[in-house]
């Protein structure tokens, strides 16, 4: 393959950090713009037209790309992200560029391939004559990430490298830990039977094994804990392995742990630890294998009800009612305060909220810790559940419990339907401007128009249009509703001005580009905010994120255009921070 050919496989984005990161220019004059600029009485080129002229050349005169890579003094960047995976040949054709060449020995070009897999780049590293990097490098990183993606090949070559060779066991047997998680069974038999400095196979306090029993991996759990030397105890950090693979819902490996006949975990190790992790993974059958373990089996209601709580959040009704009626220590319904119910109702499930408020013993009151299930259920849009709750016969809790909340959560998860049956209900409705108003503040931020209107047009207590100083406005230009900014701006009664908080909604829509919602608040014929407000803060949002479209806007309206360099340049530095080409170069037509 040419020269030329093998260039143009580079990725535009390896020369432009070459560039920054050689040095050729400073990276606060790297700006993305004009071809070329003035800044500071210094031409300044641009990313976008280096890229652009490297293409060129490329299909035109392969001599003058060679002329432009002359200019860079020798980088290991762009070694790096061709160590990565584009190519042993792309490798090779910059070690051995006549000037300039990067040095081999740049340590994340060979932990980049190690990472990759990629033998042949590895290889090509290690064997170059000049400033070739060592094998243990960074304390055998590349070691560690070619175990960690399984990629036994490299592993092996790292290892029998004649010269610093990394040791198999370095950083305490990270290597080990890693391709035991990742389930490369061949990479840890290979780690642990390496002739010199294996790693211990319960290095790390056994972590390989419980991490290989969080990925839920059998043989090599096994392998471990038969290992001849050093094996992991099974009960290794105080059971971690078994909770994890509870918490996994591997079935097979908490048998084996647990029926291990040296130093086996106990079932209710962590105080029952295994099982919340099961309840909560909605295993059933470890749930009942843990709770009947004939030795140390965990109590039901272990660490005050956690099970019963993260069954109920899981939404596992049968696990939930195996608990409740275990004849053994049972969890209370109640547990926690109630907070069962709460998890269930959050999650929306009817039926394990009807199951514990049904309880026999113990039932958990409907409207425990002040209403909070009804809240959990009214924010996650689960009107069966708000329903059932308000109509329980015993401790209903009030449709206004927590000074509104439940309306209010309803009104941000944008359910229109809970907001009316709370609104409706006949004993203790929560006003619609509960909390000054924050009801419709949520239901604008959301952009709920229906929500708002229905709360506006409430015939008792309605909320003010420019409640908590125009609030509403502001996150409806946030999240770029056009229709509730106008709806609001042009309510009857108490409209919000269109430039309250000195010009805050604007500022708003500009950062998210709504030219509609900008344009509408500049035209308002009353109060509209001016374009410069807040020293052209909307400007600097928009350029900021890049809103071409709003940033023209601002900088051509014809009364109180925000200077392109207003505070002091900030909108120039936003956009050449980010990257923001074609901003960049709109504000310097401005200037």
């Amino acid at each position: 393959m040419t020269d030329e050919a093998l260039l143009a496989e580079l990725p535009p984005e390896l020369l432009r950090d070459v560039l920054v990161r050689a040095g050729a220019w400073a990276k606060k004059d790297f700006v993305l713009g004009k071809n070329m600029a003035i800044l500071n009485d210094e031409p300044v080129y641009s990313a976008r037209s280096v890229c652009r002229a490297w293409h060129a050349t490329l299909t035109g005169n392969h001599v003058n790309m060679a002329a432009l890579l002359e200019t860079v003094r020798g980088s290991p960047e762009r070694l790096r992200r061709t160590g990565g995976g584009t190519g042993r040949s792309i490798v090779r054709l910059l070690l051995d560029w006549p000037t300039h060449a990067p040095h081999a020995d740049d340590d994340d070009a060979l932990v980049m391939a190690a990472i990759g897999g990629h033998e042949a780049i590895v290889r090509l590293l290690l064997e170059w004559p000049q400033h070739a990097p060592r094998a243990d490098c960074k304390d055998g990183d590349a070691l560690v990430y070619a175990a960690e993606g399984g990629h036994e090949a490299v592993v092996r070559l790292l290892l029998e490298w004649p010269q610093h060779a990394p040791r198999a066991d370095c950083k305490d047997g990270y290597a080990l830990v890693y391709a035991a998680e990742g389930g490369h069974e061949a990479v840890v038999r290979l780690l642990l039977e390496w002739p010199q400095h294996a790693p211990r196979a319960d290095c790390l306090d056994g972590g390989a094994l419980v991490r290989a029993a969080y990925s839920g991996n059998e043989a090599i759990v096994r392998l471990l804990l038969e290992w001849p030397q050093h094996a992991p105890r099974a009960d290794c950090d105080d059971g971690a392995a078994l909770v994890q693979a509870a918490y996994s819902g591997n079935e097979a490996i908490v048998r084996l742990l647990l029926e291990w006949p040296q130093h086996a975990p106990r079932a209710d190790c962590g105080d029952g630890a295994a099982l919340v992790q099961a309840a909560y993974s909605g295993n059933e059958a470890i749930v009942r294998l843990l709770l009947e373990w004939p030795q140390h089996a965990p109590r039901a209601d272990c660490l005050d009800g956690k099970a019963l709580v993260e069954a109920a959040y899981s939404g596992n009704e049968a696990i939930v009612r195996l608990l409740l009626e275990w004849p053994q220590h049972a969890p209370r319904a109640d547990c926690q305060d109630g907070k069962a119910l709460v998890r269930a109702a959050y999650s929306g499930n009817e039926a394990i909220v009807r199951l514990l408020l049904e309880w026999p013993q113990h039932a958990p009151r409907a409207d425990c810790q002040d209403g909070k299930a009804l809240v959990a259920a009214a924010r996650s849009g689960k009107v069966a559940a708000v329903r059932l709750l308000l109509e329980w016969p015993q401790h209903a809790p009030r449709a206004d419990c927590g000074d509104g909340a439940a309306l209010v959560q309803a009104a941000y998860s944008g359910n229109e339907a809970i907001v009316r049956l709370l609104l409706e209900w006949p004993q203790h409705a929560p006003r619609a401007d509960c909390l000054d108003g924050k009801a419709l503040v949520e239901a604008a931020y959301s952009g709920n128009e229906a929500i708002v209107r229905l709360l506006l047009e409430w015939p008792q207590h309605a909320p003010r249009a420019d409640c908590q100083d125009g609030t509403a406005l502001v996150w409806a230009a946030y999240s770029g509703n056009e229709a509730i900014v106008r709806l609001l701006l042009e309510w009857p009664q108490h409209a919000p001005r269109a430039d309250c908080q000195d010009g805050k909604a604007l500022v708003a829509a500009a950062r998210i580009g709504k030219v509609a919602a900008v344009r509408l608040l500049l035209e308002w014929p009353q109060h509209a905010p001016r374009a410069d407000c807040q020293d052209g803060e909307a400007l600097v949002a928009a350029a900021r994120s890049g809103k071409v479209a709003a940033v023209r806007l601002l900088l051509e309206w014809p009364q109180h255009a925000p200077r392109a360099d207003c505070q002091d340049g900030e909108a120039l530095v936003q956009a050449a921070e980010g990257g923001k080409a074609v901003v960049l170069q709109l504000l310097q037509e401005f200037m």
